[in-house]
C-alpha cells in the first residue's frame, strides 16, 4: 500500500546520529516495517534548529526506506511570526502543484496543523478519490487568539476568518479524524459539525524505549563536567521547548525557595527556544538550577535514568496530553504536573504523579518536597508510570495500532 504522510516541523531521521524521532518519524518506521511504501511530505526548514536543511526542493530516502519530499520556503526565527505564516502558505502552494506530478496514494495521513497544508491535502484527496485521515495535533486557529488581550479578540477574529474556514473545510471533509487526546478529537468533531464515527479515534503520542545504559555511558562525563548535572542530587527534570506555553519561570521560583531550605535538590532544565535568555537570566546565581541546552537522544536517556521527578510545567494549554508525559513515564519517573483535564485524569488513573497549581511556585515546592520526603511514594509512582507506559503508551504498541487503523480505512 502506498501511504502519504504530511507533517512539517518534526525532526527527520536524517537530521543527525542522535536525532529523537517524534510521532511522524516513528509512524513512518512502523509503516515501513509492515511493508508499506511511504512518502513523507515535509519542509526543508527545521523548526527545531530554525535553519534550512536544503536550499531548494528535494527528495531523500531514509535508512528504513521512507521517501521524504522536502518543499522549500522561507525560514523564520520566532514561532509566532508573520514569517512563519508565509512559510506555511508557500509549503501549501508547492504541495498543491507538486502533488499532481506523482502517483496518487492509497491513503493519506495529514497532521493538523499546518492549516493551509491540511486544507490543500484534503482538497487533493477529494479530487483524486483518496481517503484522508486528519491527525489533530494542536488547536489552531483558536490558539491564535490567545496572543491577543481578551477584550480585543472580537476585533481580531474577523481577520482570521480564512483560517477558521480552512479548518472547518479540512475537518469536515476528511474521511476520518484522529487525535492524541479525547479533548482534541472532540474539538475537531465540533469543527467538522458531526458526531464521532467508528473510523475516528484517539492514538496517544507514544514514546520509544530509552537507550540502554551501555549506549549512553559516555554522556555522563559531558553532562556532569561540562554542564554541572549532579547525579547525587534529587534531580527534578524539565525537558521541552522554551516557548510561550511553557512555564519554566515557576520552576525557577520554586528552585529559589528550595535553595534556601534544602540543598539536596537539583533542577535540570533541558531545551531551547525563544524564552531561553529570559529564563536563564531569572535563574542566574541559583546553585540548584542547571540548563543543558538542546540534548540529543543518548543524553535524554541518561537523564531519564538519573532523574527522580519529571515536571510538566505549562501555561494556558487547552486539551493537552503532551508527549513529555509519556517520556517521563517511559523513564519510570514520578511526575509533577500543573495540567488539568485529561492529563490530570491520566495521572490519577495510573497513580503516577502529583498535581500543583499553575504559576504557583509554593504549591510546586510542596509537591516536590512530598516526593522527596517519602521515598517509597516516589518510587511507587515511578514504578506505576513505567508499568502504564509498557502496557498502553509505548511507540511500538501505539503505532502498530495506528498502522492497522489506516489499513482498515484504506480497505473500505
Amino acid at each position: 500500500m502506498l501511504i502519504w504522510v504530511l507533517k512539517i516541523g518534526e525532526p527527520l531521521p536524517t537530521d543527525g546520529l542522535n536525532v529523537r524521532l517524534h510521532r511522524t518519524g516513528l509512524l513512518c518506521n512502523q509503516l515501513r516495517k509492515m511493508g508499506h511504501e511511504v512518502v513523507w511530505w515535509t519542509s526543508t526548514f527545521s523548526h527545531q534548529a530554525k535553519a534550512h536543511r536544503f536550499s531548494q526542493d528535494c527528495s531523500i530516502v531514509t535508512e528504513t526506506g521512507t521517501q521524504v519530499r522536502l518543499l522549500h520556503a522561507n525560514g523564520y526565527k520566532r514561532n509566532v511570526s508573520f514569517a512563519r505564516i508565509l512559510n506555511h502558505r508557500e509549503i501549501a502552494r508547492k504541495f498543491k502543484v507538486q502533488s499532481r506530478e506523482f502517483q496518487a496514494p492509497d491513503i493519506i495521513l495529514c497532521a493538523f496543523p499546518a492549516i493551509e497544508l491540511c486544507a490543500e491535502c484534503v482538497g487533493y484527496a477529494i479530487d483524486n478519490h483518496v481517503p484522508v485521515i486528519v491527525d489533530i495535533r494542536d488547536l489552531w486557529p483558536d490558539i491564535f487568539l490567545e496572543v491577543v488581550p481578551a477584550k480585543l479578540r472580537f476585533l481580531v477574529r474577523p481577520f482570521l476568518w480564512k483560517y477558521f474556514a480552512m479548518t472547518k473545510f479540512a475537518l469536515a471533509k476528511a474521511t476520518a479524524l484522529i487525535a492524541m487526546s479525547e479533548g482534541c478529537l472532540s474539538w475537531g468533531l465540533r469543527y467538522a459539525g458531526r458526531d464521532r464515527r467508528p473510523d475516528d479515534g484517539v492514538f496517544r503520542l507514544g514514546y520509544q524505549e530509552p537507550l540502554s545504559e551501555a549506549q549512553t555511558s559516555e554522556t555522563a562525563t559531558v553532562l556532569s563536567q561540562l554542564v554541572g548535572v549532579d547525579s547525587r542530587k534529587f534531580i527534578c527534570w524539565f525537558v521541552g521547548m522554551f516557548g510561550r506555553h511553557y512555564d519554566v519561570l515557576t520552576i525557577i521560583q520554586a528552585a529559589r525557595q528550595l535553595s534556601v531550605e534544602d540543598n539536596s535538590f537539583q533542577f535540570v532544565i533541558s531545551g531551547d527556544g525563544e524564552r531561553n535568555e529570559e529564563w536563564r537570566l531569572a535563574a542566574k546565581g541559583l546553585p540548584n538550577v542547571v540548563f543543558t541546552g538542546w540534548i540529543h537522544r543518548d543524553q535524554i536517556s541518561y537523564l531519564m535514568r538519573i532523574a527522580r521527578i519529571g515536571i510538566l510545567a505549562y501555561d494556558g494549554v487547552p486539551e493537552s496530553v503532551p508527549n513529555k508525559l509519556f517520556e517521563y513515564m517511559a523513564a519510570g519517573l514520578a511526575i509533577v504536573s500543573c495540567l488539568r483535564g485529561e492529563a490530570a485524569e491520566l495521572l490519577e488513573s495510573h497513580n503516577c504523579g502529583l498535581m500543583y497549581r499553575a504559576r504557583d511556585p509554593y504549591s510546586l515546592v510542596i509537591a516536590l518536597k512530598t516526593l522527596r520526603n517519602d521515598e517509597s511514594l516516589q518510587k511507587q509512582m515511578g514504578k506505576n508510570a513505567r508499568v502504564a507506559f509498557e502496557r498502553y503508551y509505548s511507540a511500538d504498541k501505539i503505532y502498530s495500532e495506528l498502522e492497522q487503523h489506516l489499513s482498515r480505512i484504506a480497505d473500505h
